[in-house]
């Protein structure tokens, strides 16, 4: 039976282009999370979601 003897293949190019992707991806959440209208609070998720009409979604939309 032979042993084999494995490497730690490190390839750093690799690494800091996953590493500047993550940094981009952080900052476009940050700045998606401001509008991010989820209900968190436990009396908000006991209420529920509030249903629209089209005539309001669309309102809303022109809104934005």
């Amino acid at each position: 039976m032979r042993l084999k003897v494995f490497q730690k293949y490190v390839n750093n190019e690799e690494l800091t282009h996953i590493d500047e992707r993550l940094y981009q991806l952080s900052g476009a959440i940050s700045l998606i999370k401001k509008y991010d209208e989820r209900k968190t609070r436990l009396r908000d998720i006991i209420h529920g979601n509030e249903n629209y009409t089209f005539d309001t979604l669309s309102k809303k939309s022109t809104d934005l």
